[in-house]
């Protein structure tokens, strides 16, 4: 799991969960093993609230994908799979599902059911995602109406208001939305149900952000997808981390004083946010002379995210339809209530 602790004299430690690896950090939140370890925690690009697959594997269930993983590796017994080397494992590394269970030790139960329970660490939180996460894993939620349409079936009685919802009639609005679907009922949806929680169960404050900024690139350059038209990617899957630690340097490209700007408030933010708990204080100008816009905590209702873009300011989500009806899916389909309710 990737992370970077940030402390100072002056600050508790700050645990930041970037990338996909966020979903550890409610692992963390919720886990009586870190109870106390940090006081705050940025989470970027989603969560890992049970969403669309349903609940997280039992204890006996995984202990059978143990069982199934020793036999494809011809480990007769433990100590058999002990002495694997880690290329040895490595050639197995797709054949078994890589994913948390409720062992009963480091999560006791289900990470939403301990979140309404008030279980979880009471601690400010950063969390959000970027506008084009699913750019990075084609081919997306269907390419065709038909594919569309079956695939939609995941979603149940509300199959058909999902195809309504994103206008899908044939094969090339399918194609049109084949990654937005993906975003709007997993990662966006995951930080959208954290922020409401946190808000009604606990006492300390959400701060919710949409990064949107599209990075210029030099001709013929290529990112490391090596895609032939690098913008078609958009905002994708851990590109914040670029901006957000100001760390354009890394990776030259003709950036603009928009990208400048970006950089200057988004670490900002950050820095503030780990010595304070508030990503609004105590810096209110920086260095370079950005005034640092006002980032509102995300309210119970009619709450707002921060845009991190080419234009910094509070809004509305944009996908409000959306994450509205995924609430009513994952109602329909856990039949237990939102972790906020």
């Amino acid at each position: 799991m990737s992370r970077y602790k940030v402390e100072s004299p002056q600050s508790p430690p700050l645990l930041t969960i970037p990338a996909t690896p966020d979903m550890s950090a409610l692992q963390l939140m919720v886990s009586r093993l870190a109870k106390g370890l940090f006081h705050k925690a940025v989470l970027e690009s989603g969560g890992q609230f049970p969403g669309i697959k349903g609940n997280a594997r039992t204890l006996a269930q995984a202990e059978q994908s143990g069982i199934a993983f020793a036999v494809t590796a011809k480990a007769a017994d433990l100590a058999a799979l002990r002495a694997m080397s880690a290329t040895d494992i490595q050639v197995f590394s797709n054949s078994f599902p890589q994913e948390k269970n409720i062992d009963g030790y480091v999560l006791p139960d289900q990470i939403d059911i301990l979140f309404r329970a008030g279980q979880a660490a009471d601690i400010p939180v950063i969390t959000g995602t970027n506008s084009d996460e699913q750019t990075m894993n084609p081919p997306g939620f269907a390419t065709t109406l038909a594919a569309f349409q079956a695939q939609s079936m995941v979603f149940g009685s509300f199959a058909a208001e999902v195809q309504s919802l994103y206008h899908v009639t044939d094969d090339a609005s399918a194609f049109a939305v084949r990654f937005l679907v993906v975003q709007d009922f997993e990662t966006s949806w995951q930080p959208y149900v954290l922020a409401r929680t946190m808000r009604a169960k606990y006492t300390s404050k959400p701060y919710v952000y949409l990064f949107n900024r599209v990075p210029p690139y030099y001709p013929e350059q290529r990112n490391y997808t090596e895609a032939a038209d690098p913008t078609m990617l958009g905002a994708y899957h851990t590109l914040e981390q670029f901006y957000l630690y100001n760390n354009l340097r890394q990776w030259p490209r003709p950036y603009t004083a928009v990208d400048l700007r970006l950089a200057d408030i988004g670490s900002t933010y950050l820095v503030n946010f780990a010595t304070s708990g508030d990503p609004n204080q105590p810096v209110t100008t920086t260095d370079a002379g950005n005034v640092v816009p006002q980032w509102p905590a995300f309210a119970p209702t009619g709450g707002q995210l921060m845009l991190l873009g080419d234009v910094i300011a509070p809004a509305a989500p944009p996908n409000q339809a959306a994450l509205d009806l995924f609430d009513r899916v994952w109602l329909q389909k856990m039949g237990r209530p939102l972790a906020f309710q």
